[in-house]
């Protein structure tokens, strides 16, 4: 009977072990007015669509939901032992705010002591999950990391945990750790961290303002008058009719300006856009004219020495070409002939302005400095929407 009963006993203490030491789960059901999204939990993409999420280890966790690549709820769920929790995602405007105050504080003057608690040999696990990017953490002013997505054996205790983005503070809190749990801290990127990172960074604001391209357009108006007059003198006047049509026409024209006040041209433009088509297409036109003025002088200029020569040949009292003989040679006739058209024709043609409109649309143009700013602004630590207007 004794026999019996410690065996009975040592069943009953095994099975308690064995389910004690069963890791325990519960159940997220997720709710969403909002059809075609996916589900993230801690960073993880659990479903694409609604419904039921088992089996998720007893603690806290973050959810995330994206419509299209975009962010329309995050939040730190709690999920308990054989429970179900259940999160409703609305079909807001905007992005539900829920999550914890992300406001900078001052670093608190007084906290636990990391040593102390180190003693005890008791330690937790801290999980942090951030909206941005590029973040540096600190714990208890210890540095750990670009971009740290989770601390393990922290001592149990309360711990000041601060997170830096491009050198300013968008996170500085007490948190507490627990023996053997998991606690889990949320960033959120709101509009006032990022107003305090614009407002730190003043020498990438001048330097975009200075580097910024805007093509602007510019319009005018083009007035032409048609007519005709008949004017007859008089004795002590003048007297008759006029009759006109004057005709006036907009016209719109575009420019690129660089920094706010400098117009540039279109190669420059290509240059610093880094279009190589339209920088081709500029430098094959610009090569064009070159070589065709080029030529042109080439043969203006003895067209206008042999007009020149033979001109005051004839009409001088003396002919200098020929002193022999008094008669101009018909050679000359036909040399002067050809030379004054065919050197006026090449020096007209070498005198010619240069092309003067657009080796590109106005739209392309637009689309190639909308790009370059987006990039500008990528490069200087800039957000997506700022912008000096």
């Amino acid at each position: 009977m004794k026999k019996r009963s410690l065996l009975l006993t040592v069943f009953l203490l095994l099975s308690f072990a064995s389910s004690f030491s069963q890791i325990q789960t519960g159940t997220l059901n997720v709710f969403s007015e909002i059809s075609g999204i996916n589900v993230y939990l801690d960073e993880n993409l659990i479903s694409d669509n609604t419904g039921e999420i088992k089996n998720i280890p007893v603690g806290s966790h973050y959810l995330k939901v994206l419509k299209d690549g975009v962010s329309v709820y995050s939040d730190i769920v709690v999920i308990q032992a054989n429970t179900i929790t259940s999160v409703l995602i609305k079909n807001t405007t905007q992005p539900q705010v829920k999550a914890v105050d992300n406001n900078p504080v001052k670093e608190p003057a007084l906290f636990n002591n990391p040593a102390q608690n180190q003693s005890t040999g008791k330690t937790g696990t801290l999980n942090i999950f951030s909206e941005l990017t590029g973040i540096m953490v600190y714990l208890d002013e210890n540095k750990q990391g670009e971009d740290i997505k989770q601390v393990n054996n922290v001592p149990a205790g309360d711990h000041y945990l601060k997170v830096l983005k491009d050198g300013v503070s968008v996170f500085g809190e007490i948190i507490k750790i627990t023996e053997n749990n998991v606690t889990t801290v949320l960033v959120k990127n709101s509009g006032q961290v990022a107003e305090k990172i614009l407002s730190s960074k003043v020498a990438e604001q001048d330097e975009y303002k200075n580097s910024k391209l805007d093509v602007l357009l510019s319009r005018g108006m083009t007035t032409t008058t048609k007519g005709f007059n008949d004017i007859y003198p008089g004795y002590y006047s003048y007297w008759g009719f006029s009759k006109s049509v004057s005709t006036s026409t907009e016209t719109t024209d575009w420019k690129i300006i660089r920094g706010g006040v400098k117009e540039i041209s279109e190669r420059e433009f290509a240059s610093v856009v880094e279009n190589k088509e339209l920088a081709q297409k500029i430098d094959l036109q610009i090569k064009k004219e070159n070589k065709t003025t080029m030529t042109a002088s080439l043969i203006a200029l003895p067209c206008v020495i042999v007009a020149t020569c033979i001109l005051t040949d004839m009409v001088g009292s003396k002919p200098w070409m020929h002193k022999d003989n008094p008669e101009h040679p018909k050679y000359e006739t036909v040399a002067a002939a050809i030379s004054i058209p065919v050197g006026t024709i090449a020096y007209l043609i070498a005198m010619k302005k240069p092309y003067s409109g657009h080796y590109t649309t106005v739209d392309n143009a637009a689309k190639d400095a909308q790009a370059y700013n987006r990039r500008l602004k990528e490069k200087l630590g800039l957000p997506e929407n700022y912008d000096t207007d």
